[in-house]
């Protein structure tokens, strides 16, 4: 069983700290604030604990039908095509007025929202890009079930194995805003930082372009 857990820390890891939407909003979102980078961090964790939840109770399978997955694969897409478009947008704003700091949290451009809007927002958006994702109830039934023992209680193990998952996520997604913070200062050039924003924001985009493509594939 030891040797089990072992294994599955390792592959929970690997999955975690793989590039992807997560970590580009995470890095995006902690460039603009250190507050906002750690709220999409727990947004990204707290989704995960809605897989884990969901998995113990058997119900990843339900999200994993063809209906389901056409639906997940529709709305997690439009959510980060709406993301990248906005990130794009405020970035805009941004170059003609320094004082507009619109971002892919989806707060309004042109406006000045307060700082706990500003972090509601980023955890929302770590939250939904997360739980939206339509290859998490794959992973969770097709990987998960590998790493529990025959013997062994299956939802408790099960939650068990969420929960390193949950917490691989939670030493790994705010490293990641902590780093991306301090190397602020690094890309503080208003260009040179536009230009880091503006590549996290067209890749969020383009992931969720992607996304939709597989819709008709």
């Amino acid at each position: 069983m030891e040797n089990s857990l072992v294994s599955f820390t390792g592959v929970a890891a690997l999955l975690i700290v793989a590039p992807g939407v997560d970590f580009a909003l995470v890095f995006h979102n902690a460039l603009v604030t250190r507050r906002q980078g750690f709220a999409t961090s727990l947004g990204v964790a707290s989704g995960l604990m809605l897989h884990t939840a969901l998995a113990v109770a058997g119900l990843s399978v339900l999200l994993s039908s063809e209906g389901a997955l056409f639906v997940l694969y529709a709305v997690s897409g439009g959510y980060l095509v709406y993301l990248g478009v906005r990130g794009l947008a405020g970035l805009a704003g941004a170059a003609r007025d320094p004082r507009n700091t619109a971002g892919a949290d989806g707060t309004e451009p042109g406006k000045a929202p307060t700082g706990n809007n500003r972090t509601a927002s980023a955890y929302r958006s770590g939250f939904l890009v997360n739980a939206l994702n339509p290859k998490a109830p794959v992973l969770f039934l097709s990987i998960m079930p590998q790493f529990v023992p025959a013997e062994s209680e299956q939802t408790q193990y099960t939650l068990l194995l969420g929960s390193i998952v949950v917490a691989c996520a939670l030493l790994w997604f705010p490293l990641v805003a902590f780093t991306a913070h301090r190397l602020g200062p690094l890309i503080l050039r208003s260009k040179v930082r536009l230009a880091v924003e503006c590549t996290t924001a067209l890749v969020i985009l383009s992931l969720g372009i992607l996304q939709l493509s597989e819709l008709t594939a």
